[in-house]
């Protein structure tokens, strides 16, 4: 067995079937992202007890929330990035290097505009915004930290958008591994900005810029070396532009664009509904649960991800077979491991929280469940979303999760107040399975059938 063990092991590593080559490279891909997560998971158990401990219960209920919606930074250009990364997998799957230059150039001309319009934004917000009370703030050192807090968050946005061009380069060319590696490095960057802060006792601001300003700093260095070392060949070139490339990253990335902003409305938003609902304490309590159970799931989005341009890419080359093959035992991993880690997670959580925090956080039994019911639907999610993204089949997911997140946020706000803390995530999955998991999994499964 050990023998047979060793010959797979060498096959893997050194066979030249493509279909051997894409799990080398998702393996390699997801590896290196365990690392750079744990780059994540370290900034978040550091510095949300010592944030806890520094700005006070308001103070740090408004940074969660700052901090829960960072997810922004992942569709802030409007899914352009995704199209890009789309793209690019694609033309590989041709052996087209004329297409991926005019994929590239293209895409970033639209990121770089999208990033002087959010730059704008970071700037005259508070001439429009009133953002103590969208914060819903009373403390009044909070109340003037607001404004400024939420300018330093939009201008990281803004800086986010164009230097994102060369990780999803990166992954499109299914060389993840090296986008990885730099968030990796931002992490900790991340990490020491915010112990530096607190140390120098800055408000919340500052504890903005330092969170989210390592990722972009470890970003612009990827753009720098990626393109002007490594490969200047695909450097974002003038000539290369192509008005119709343009709208076709348009097309596929506003599809993209939309499914992550109705996600980020419909599970990205729940701390301020919460906020609204009862009060930013309350909203930081549930932040830190729901952080918690985030860790099942982002382990197997890790995993996952790299699946997604090794799809576009098969299927421009007719591998089907291994597409069915690969999506079958990704659903199996997937629901089979995160089960596992939620209900640990759940049944340690009280421990692990105090441990975390140094202090007990209430929290409710059927609030508990949700989270383990939510993360293994959650689960089964993430492989059909990756297989139906590569697929290009946007269409669907657009439409269903439109239709999903109007009922999931209108009940939300109309019965989480009245029902308690609990109904946040159970609205969620009611709503979830019924207007997108089933649609979509008929979709898929349709779409995998075997054509005669």
């Amino acid at each position: 067995m050990a023998l047979a063990m060793k010959r797979r092991i060498r096959t893997f590593l050194s066979s030249d079937d493509r279909g051997t080559q894409r799990l080398r490279r998702a393996a390699a891909t997801s590896a290196v992202s365990l690392v750079a997560r744990f780059g994540n998971l370290l900034v978040l158990l550091v510095t949300v007890p010592l944030a806890s401990e520094h700005l006070g219960p308001e103070r740090f209920g408004m940074w969660m929330m700052l901090s829960s919606i960072g997810a922004l930074m992942t569709f802030a250009d409007f899914g352009i990035g995704n199209g890009v990364l789309t793209l690019v997998a694609s033309s590989t799957g041709s052996d087209d290097a004329g297409e991926t230059r005019r994929v590239i150039a293209s895409g970033f001309s639209a990121q770089l505009v999208i990033g002087a319009l959010l730059g704008l934004f970071a700037a005259t917000s508070p001439m429009f915004v009133d953002w103590a009370a969208a914060f819903n703030l009373s403390d009044p050192l909070g109340r003037s930290e607001a404004a400024p807090a939420a300018m330093a968050f939009f201008a990281m946005l803004a800086c986010a958008v164009p230097l994102a061009l060369a990780s999803k380069t990166q992954m499109g060319l299914q060389q993840g591994y090296q986008a990885n590696a730099w968030l990796g490095l931002g992490s900790f960057i991340s990490l020491a900005g915010v112990i530096t802060a607190i140390h120098l006792d800055a408000g919340v601001p500052w504890m903005v810029l330092a969170l989210f300003g390592g990722p972009q700093l470890a970003m612009l260095l990827n753009f720098t070396t990626f393109f002007l070392f490594q490969r200047r060949d695909l450097w974002p070139r003038l000539s290369e532009l192509d008005p119709a490339m343009v709208r076709t990253i348009l097309r596929l990335g506003g599809g993209f664009f939309l499914l992550q902003a109705i996600a980020a409305v419909t599970y990205r938003l729940d701390a301020l509904i919460v906020a609204h609902s009862f009060s930013p304490v309350v909203a930081g309590h549930y932040a830190v649960y729901e952080r918690l159970f985030s860790v099942s799931t982002m382990l197997l989005t890790i995993t996952l991800a790299p699946f997604w341009p090794a799809y576009s890419e098969a299927i421009r080359r007719g591998d089907h077979a291994w597409i069915r093959r690969t999506l079958m035992w990704t659903l199996g991993l997937a629901v089979g491991s995160v089960l596992v880690v939620s209900l640990a997670i759940a049944l340690l959580s009280d421990t692990i929280v105090t441990a975390w925090l140094g202090h007990a956080v209430p929290v409710t039994g059927a609030l508990l469940v949700g989270f383990v019911v939510w993360k293994c639907i959650e689960a089964l999610a993430v492989p059909t979303t990756v297989y139906l993204n590569g697929a290009h089949i946007v269409r669907p997911q657009v439409i269903c999760s439109i239709i999903m997140g109007i009922v999931a946020l209108t009940l939300k706000l109309v019965l989480v107040g009245q029902l308690g803390l609990w109904s946040v995530i159970w609205i969620t999955i009611v709503c979830y399975v019924l207007f997108t998991a089933i649609p979509l999994g008929i979709i898929m499964f349709k779409n995998l059938r075997p054509t005669r």
